[in-house]
């Protein structure tokens, strides 16, 4: 075959058209081409290339089973409590085939694509030219175009997970007007149905005065308050009423104010500050006039320009005075909304109800946990007929209210560094690729003068503007479905320009740092060796 065909090569002209030329033209290889048996090794190289893709795709499914299994144990562990229908998470058949037929489609395509670039024209375009099996201006705009989705789609998925993140920092560090270290409330309550209606209010003031009295004599207990009226910090729970204010009227439905009646010691107990007037004394006791505290929100809103010290307001029917003005609070979580609040004497709260019950608040000198058993002991020993309940610290409470934030975040931080783990990778690979099918160029570059530290930068430059591209792409995008981020996110907006800016920053360093190494690589190339292999 190779005389016969230096014989139709001396009889055929060459590609200027003179008989006995030294090259072939284009269609003539092409025509001989067909006529020779070597298509056969070419479906055989196709078939071996898509054969390599589907084998790597059953590879990597079966890891990623492994995976889910242990990441969904994981998972699951991370639950907030709660959380509805939490036990009948499990991994799902039709998730799982779905999942696999997909990743047999990627091994399809990551196997069909070089296939088709081993056909026979293929061949003999790139053969002929002088060019690698695969390569040529096609391919390097394609693994741009790659490179760019797989940096915008990463994008994407980064932003997505500094929201989350950023959300739960200013979620756990969120002020809310109060230290919850070291304190606890503990439930205690005492049973008055066998005593007269009218007796129950003196029984109720003696029960509160037995419980601070015995917790107060507890051993590292700083101090003591009982909450009588409205719910325990951070439950969640609320309770509102309505008020009548001089010159602007009963304030009811939404407007109404959340209510608590507290003990005299229930502001130092918490860690709240009276900006303006005095908190609650003795003098505030059943017999004397009515007073009350609101909040600083409730004191802009309804005594814009005065001082609400001295105030009278209706409450409940009784003309009640203002005496104190307190700091705003968030005492239903860090997320919850500011809300007009009203503080009531707890010995002046109505106490009529067959069953005296407390929230009381104790304040530790160190480890509340250390203490609680012998508060709740000492509680127990020393008040008949009282039932207490288990101890909750506050900061276990402000955990569970977080939970959900927390489970986001991880869960988002886990997708964010598989993005940055996929992105590493992929600019790498694409990078090295890159460098290996110009690798002729290069060496060419460098025996006509080019220095390593030009090459260096060319292939820099090139990594980086694919990054800078598929980076803006991303931001584009993740600005266009911003709304599908605002359930994840708080006090932080969902368009920052600081954590839009970050992703920015930190996908140029990965696009830096993926192609540095191809990049040293390339420019470390013999010129001579890589001339003479090619």
């Amino acid at each position: 075959q190779v005389g016969r065909a230096r014989s139709r090569r001396r009889s055929r002209p060459d590609r200027g058209g003179r008989p006995g030329g030294g090259g072939w033209s284009r269609g003539q290889v092409r025509r001989d081409w067909s006529d020779r048996s070597w298509s056969r090794g070419v479906a055989r190289l196709a078939r071996s290339l898509l054969l390599e893709g589907l084998l790597l795709a059953c590879f990597a499914s079966a890891a990623a089973i492994v995976l889910a299994s242990w990441g969904l144990s994981v998972a699951k562990a991370q639950l907030p409590e709660g959380l509805a229908r939490a036990s009948t998470i499990a991994l799902d058949v039709r998730v799982f085939i779905a999942s696999i037929v997909a990743a047999l489609l990627c091994g399809l395509f990551a196997g069909g694509v070089p296939a088709w670039r081993v056909s026979p024209g293929a061949l003999l375009t790139e053969v002929i030219g002088g060019g690698s099996v695969i390569g040529g201006g096609r391919q390097a705009r394609s693994l741009a175009a790659f490179l760019v989705a797989e940096v915008a789609f990463v994008t994407v998925l980064l932003v997505a997970s500094t929201l989350a993140v950023t959300t739960f920092v200013v979620v756990s560090t969120a002020d809310l007007g109060f230290d919850r270290r070291d304190v606890m409330v503990i439930g205690v309550s005492k049973s008055m149905r066998s005593m007269a209606r009218d007796d129950r209010p003196a029984a109720a003031s003696m029960f509160h005065t037995e419980v601070l009295d015995r917790a107060r004599a507890t051993p590292g207990i700083r101090a003591t308050g009982l909450l009588g009226l409205g719910a325990a910090p951070l439950s969640g729970g609320l309770t509102r009423y309505s008020l009548v204010i001089p010159g602007i009227g009963e304030v009811d439905g939404d407007e109404m104010f959340e209510t608590r009646a507290v003990s005299t010691e229930y502001f130092s107990a918490m860690g709240l500050r009276v900006v303006r007037g005095r908190p609650f004394d003795a003098n505030d006791s059943a017999g004397a006039p009515p007073v009350a505290i609101i909040n600083d929100l409730a004191a802009r809103r309804y005594f814009p320009g005065r001082d609400p010290v001295g105030q009278v307001v209706t409450f409940q029917g009784e003309e009640t005075r203002i005496v104190g003005v307190l700091a705003n609070v968030r005492l239903r979580g860090p997320e919850a909304d500011w809300h007009t609040e009203l503080y009531i004497p707890l010995s002046q709260a109505p106490s009529t109800f067959p069953v005296a019950s407390v929230s009381l608040i104790v304040r530790t000198v160190d480890s509340a946990p250390a203490t609680a058993p012998a508060v709740r002991e000492a509680i127990q020993t020393g008040v008949a007929g009282v039932t207490v309940e288990e101890p909750q610290l506050i900061d276990d409470a402000f955990r569970r209210l977080t939970a959900g934030r927390r489970f986001n975040a991880g869960l988002m931080s886990a997708f964010g560094f598989l993005a940055v783990v996929m992105g590493a990778i992929g600019i790498y690979g694409t990078m090295t690729f890159v460098v290996a099918q110009q690798a002729r160029a290069i060496g060419l570059r460098m025996a006509l003068g080019a220095s390593q530290s030009h090459v260096l930068r060319s292939i820099l430059g090139e990594s980086l503007s694919c990054v800078i591209i598929g980076a803006t792409l991303g931001l584009i995008g993740a600005r266009v479905v911003a709304n599908l981020f605002t359930a994840l996110v708080f006090g932080v907006h969902t368009t920052s320009l600081t954590v839009y800016t970050g992703v920015a920053l930190a996908l140029s360093m990965l696009g830096v740092l993926g192609s540095i190494m191809p990049a040293r690589r390339a420019a470390r190339l013999d010129p001579i060796a890589t001339l003479r292999t090619e």
